[in-house]
């Protein structure tokens, strides 16, 4: 099994969805908790298969943070970050 963190950026491989840049909020099993702050929240996060996904090198250390100590962390903060890393991409 691949090593994800709470925090990390992560894009999909495989479904509709296929080129999207998600951050993991939770990992159950096999399955991750995947959101984006824009169409998928942190109140219903996409729910996806480690085998359907890319790891990417990038972690949002704040987020991931008060993420596992069960702090505010809002969808803007999360949409903001990933809308910069499409910026990078370009």
């Amino acid at each position: 099994m691949r090593d994800v963190s709470i925090g990390q950026v992560v894009k999909s491989i495989a479904g509709r969805d296929k080129g999207r840049l998600y951050m993991v909020v939770g990992v159950e099993g096999r399955m991750l908790l995947l959101v984006d702050g824009f169409s998928r929240k942190l109140r219903r996060p996409k729910r996806k298969n480690i085998l359907h996904i890319q790891l990417t090198n990038v972690v949002n250390l704040d987020i991931k943070n008060r993420l596992q100590r069960g702090g505010l962390v809002r969808d803007e903060e999360i949409h903001n970050f990933i809308k910069k890393l499409y910026e990078k991409e370009g």
